[in-house]
């Protein structure tokens, strides 16, 4: 039987990325050029400029909220999602091999593999690392992937370790090459957890940590004892630039020679001016998270009451929100997977757009709860979102909502905001689904039992469907998997879909070997002519 994960549509850029909300939307993925194969003889030397679309503030791997690329330059990858040979590839790990029923996976690593201390990589590290992300206590964005999924890891050598999980899952790989599964050295975590929050990040990966001034900028420099040889480059500087058209005037400008776009008006200028590009389509890349903690908890809502997350779904006016946030460029789409998505399908469409339908179910709520129409929605203060809170507020108060915009707080502290303390009814939220394959993601987002289920939903038709997608071998059985998902969704309403996303990976023309991986890229191999 054909197992799934064999043939690739579009990608994820980054699985927090969208947090802003206000990335591109549209529905066909835009074209580009690929650089993993590059003509000329590969060069030593340099430093490659990299624009950072989110300033960092930790290198601990349990706390890392959104990735540059940094992670995976020191760190390296256990596995990564090959998009050229349409299927998951070994990296720091050979290879994940499952039982008979895709509920015990035993994991291979590479020998001879050693942290940049000098400690070596081996199971044990491995282990180290996933027990601390899986702490209750320890905030990690790997804790609710690996809580949902594993429910015991055993080290039956220095390099194996057997995964026993709690559901069947047909590709437990996207867990291992999924970003925030980052594999520090147990002597720097060991650092960490002692207090030392300045500790120097040690890894396996291609480069290693010179500078950093956090929120400001970053520089790595090659490690010259990587397994697959050292890098071309003598390093990378990482430089936050905030929002879309200040980063491509550095672009422009060579202050910066790699960057990634996520708004339409940059990106089209891109286009236009045919710089070297890798184009990226994500599915539920824009969206409304809501706070579906019941009213009487803490921290509750009164959006756990179905009928108000119908309301919401029922107002979202596509043209409306395209207007507002992209000025028309882009197309705003509430399908979960619209066109330009690999399981995109005429059967599995997204909430009709029903006004008289949204006034009724608003005026029932108060009816019979006296609550008077006010919800809270929260937004970063990201340039790239800035449309997005008056966009919403226009479509929800004239149905009988009466929306209170907080849209004062930067990134990092939006998305912890969100997470610790639940002080909202609606937030601009993105899950930037990888097409080429959606069920991790998706479980660990929306299953009652998963850690990464922010909003807090809770349905056990939804924990069944999701529970089907996982067990799906092939192809056609995910898709049959898919719609009955679609079906509970539009029932339920855990979320509200906005928009796909499209993304450009840019970079200036005398860079070379540019390797995308999953929704990342690679420097290992880049080279400057």
């Amino acid at each position: 039987m054909k197992r799934r994960g064999t043939k690739v549509a579009t990608v994820a850029l980054v699985a927090l990325m969208a947090t802003a909300c206000g990335s591109s939307g549209g529905k066909k993925a835009a074209s580009g050029t690929a650089s993993t194969v590059s003509a000329g003889q590969p060069k030593r030397g340099g430093t490659l400029n990299v624009g950072q679309f989110s300033p960092l503030s930790t290198f601990d791997p349990a706390q890392q909220s959104i990735n540059n690329g940094e992670f995976g330059a020191i760190y390296g990858d256990l596995m990564h999602y090959d998009l050229q040979a349409n299927h998951y590839v070994g990296d720091l790990a050979l290879s994940a091999t499952p039982n008979s029923d895709d509920t015990v996976w035993t994991v291979k690593l590479r020998p001879n593999v050693t942290f940049t201390d000098g400690t070596p990589f081996n199971a044990q590290a491995v282990v180290t690392n996933f027990t601390r992300d899986m702490k209750p206590t320890s905030g990690s964005p790997a804790q609710g992937e690996l809580n949902a999924f594993v429910k015991s890891m055993a080290m039956t050598d220095d390099l194996t370790i057997v995964f026993t999980l709690k559901v069947a899952l047909a590709d437990f790989q996207f867990v291992l090459a999924d970003y925030p599964t980052s594999i520090a050295a147990p002597s720097f975590l060991s650092q960490v957890d002692a207090g030392n929050k300045t500790a120097t990040p040690v890894g396996a990966g291609p480069f290693k940590l010179t500078t950093f001034r956090p929120n400001e900028v970053i520089i790595l420099s090659a490690n010259p004892g990587y397994y697959d040889g050292a890098p071309y480059l003598d390093g990378l500087k990482f430089t936050y630039v905030a929002g879309g058209p200040a980063t491509y005037q550095s672009f422009q400008t060579g202050q910066i020679q790699f960057a990634v776009i996520n708004d339409l008006q940059t990106e089209k200028q891109v286009l236009n001016d045919k710089v070297s590009h890798q184009g990226r389509f994500s599915d539920i890349n824009n969206a409304l998270l809501i706070n579906n903690r019941p009213k009487a908890s803490s921290g509750g809502s009164v959006m756990s009451d179905v009928r108000l997350r119908l309301a919401v779904a029922a107002a979202f006016n596509e043209d409306t929100y395209n207007q507002r946030v992209y000025q028309g460029l882009g197309e705003a789409n509430n399908e979960l997977f619209p066109p330009g998505s690999k399981w995109n399908s005429p059967s599995m469409k997204g909430p009709a757009y029903d006004l008289n339908k949204a006034k009724q179910l608003v005026a029932q709520v108060k009816q019979d709860t006296g609550w008077d129409g006010s919800v809270t929605f929260v937004c970063s203060n990201s340039p790239d979102s800035a449309n997005v809170p008056l966009a919403v507020k226009s479509m929800l108060d004239p149905v009988g909502f009466n929306v209170k915009i907080n849209n004062s707080l930067n990134i990092g502290e939006f998305i912890t905001d969100v997470i610790v303390h639940p002080a909202y009814d609606l937030a601009c939220w993105g899950l930037s689904l990888p097409d080429y394959d959606p069920v991790a993601d998706l479980y660990r987002t929306y299953h009652s039992g998963s850690q990464g289920n922010f909003g807090q939903f809770s349905s056990p038709d939804m924990d069944a469907a999701l529970e089907q997608m996982a067990k799906a071998t092939t192809d056609s059985s995910l898709r049959a998997a898919l719609a009955h998902f679609n079906d509970v969704w539009n029932a339920t309403i855990p979320w509200v879909n906005i928009a796909p996303g499209q993304f450009q990976t840019i970079w200036q023309s005398n860079v070379h070997g540019i390797t995308p991986v999953g929704g990342l890229v690679s420097f290992a191999k880049v080279w400057l002519s």
